[in-house]
C-alpha cells in the first residue's frame, strides 16, 4: 500500500511498504516510520513488555487440625484439587514478576495464596491473563475455603476433600465447578457469586450442603445437583440479567417459590399451587429441595437429571 505525504514540502512524496520514493527514483527506507508503526500497534494492542517467574511452594502435614485458605486472584488461569497426605499443601505460580507480586504466607492454621499489583496503576491486560496458579490441598483434614478472582479462568475440583464452608466470588470469569465424590463433613452455607461471568457447576449434592447461596449479574450459570442425599436442601438464588438453569435428581421432590420482573421460568415437571410450584412427587419424596429465586431479567429453567 503506497500514502501521499508532502509533509510540507512542495514535492509530493510516495511512500510504498517501508521505503520512501520521490519521483522514478527509489531513495532511502524509512526505518523510523516503519518502526514508529511497529510502536503504536504494539501500544494500541495493549502488548506489554514481560518478565515471567515461577514459584513453587510446599508443606507437610504435621499437627493442623483444620486450615482456613484465602486466596485472592486478579487475573489469569486458576486449577485447584486435592493432594494426598502427607503435604499440606502445594502451589505452583507462574506470574510477571514486573507487575505483580507473589503472596504466600502461612500462619496459625491459615494458608493466604495470590497476586498484588506492584502499583495502584497495574492493569490485568492481555498479558496478564497467561499468568497461571495451580493449589492443592490436604484431603485428611477439615478445610474453609475462601477464593476471591476477578478475570480469571477457574477449574475447581472439591471431591475428594473434607469441606466445612465453601465461598466463591469472581468478576468476569469462565468458572467450572466439579463436586466427583461425596463431602464427608456436613456443610452449612455455600456461598456463589459471580458478576458478568459464566458458571457451571456439577455435583453439588455431594457437597453435603445445607443451602447452596447464588447471587449472579450478568451471566450464564448452570448448577447440577447430582449426588444428593440430605433430606432437605435449600437453594437461594438471585439472578440479575441471563440465564440460571437448576438440575435437580428426579427422585428428589422440588418446591419452588419465584420473585421475578421480565423473567421466564421453564418448569414442565413443576405445578403451580398458588404462588408456589411443587413436583409431582414432593409429598412422597424423602428427599426434598426448596429453590427460591429472585431474577429480573432473563430464563430461569429447572430440569429434572435422568438417572
Amino acid at each position: 500500500m503506497c500514502v501521499d505525504s508532502s509533509f510540507g514540502s512542495p514535492r509530493r512524496r510516495r511512500i510504498c511498504c517501508g521505503w520512501e520514493r520521490v519521483g522514478p527514483e527509489l531513495r532511502i527506507p524509512l526505518l523510523s516510520n516503519t518502526i514508529t508503526l511497529l510502536l503504536l500497534i504494539l501500544w494500541s494492542t495493549g502488548a506489554e513488555a514481560q518478565s515471567w517467574s515461577t514459584l513453587q511452594l510446599s508443606r507437610q502435614l504435621q499437627d493442623e487440625r483444620e486450615l482456613t485458605v484465602d486466596v485472592n486472584y486478579a487475573s489469569g488461569r486458576f486449577t485447584f484439587g486435592p493432594v494426598e497426605s502427607p503435604s499440606l499443601y502445594g502451589i505452583h505460580l507462574h506470574y510477571d514478576d514486573e507487575r505483580f507480586e507473589p503472596i504466600h504466607s502461612f500462619e496459625s492454621d491459615r494458608l493466604t495464596v495470590g497476586v498484588d499489583g506492584r502499583d495502584r496503576g497495574s492493569r490485568f491486560g492481555r498479558g496478564s491473563s497467561e499468568g497461571a496458579l495451580d493449589l492443592r490441598l490436604s484431603n485428611a483434614i477439615p478445610l474453609d475455603l475462601d477464593f476471591e478472582f476477578g478475570a480469571v479462568r477457574a477449574d475447581v475440583e472439591l471431591g475428594g476433600l473434607r469441606l466445612e464452608n465453601f465461598r466463591f466470588a469472581t468478576g468476569a470469569s469462565e468458572t467450572r465447578i466439579r463436586v466427583s465424590s461425596q463431602n464427608p463433613d456436613p456443610m452449612g452455607r455455600v456461598t456463589l457469586r459471580v458478576g458478568a461471568a459464566s458458571l457451571e457447576a456439577t455435583g453439588l449434592g455431594r457437597l453435603n450442603a445445607e443451602e447452596i447461596r447464588v447471587d449472579a449479574g450478568v451471566g450464564d450459570v448452570d448448577l447440577e445437583f447430582d449426588g444428593l442425599t440430605r433430606e432437605e436442601t435449600r437453594i437461594d438464588a438471585d439472578m440479575g440479567i441471563g440465564r440460571l438453569t437448576i438440575r435437580i435428581p428426579q427422585a428428589a421432590g422440588i418446591r419452588l417459590v419465584r420473585d421475578s420482573f421480565l423473567t421466564s421460568l421453564d418448569a414442565p415437571d413443576l405445578t403451580r399451587r398458588g404462588d408456589v410450584y411443587y413436583s409431582s412427587n414432593w409429598d412422597a419424596s424423602g428427599i426434598r429441595v426448596f429453590i427460591d429465586v429472585n431474577a429480573a431479567f432473563g430464563r430461569v429453567s429447572v430440569v429434572r437429571l435422568r438417572e
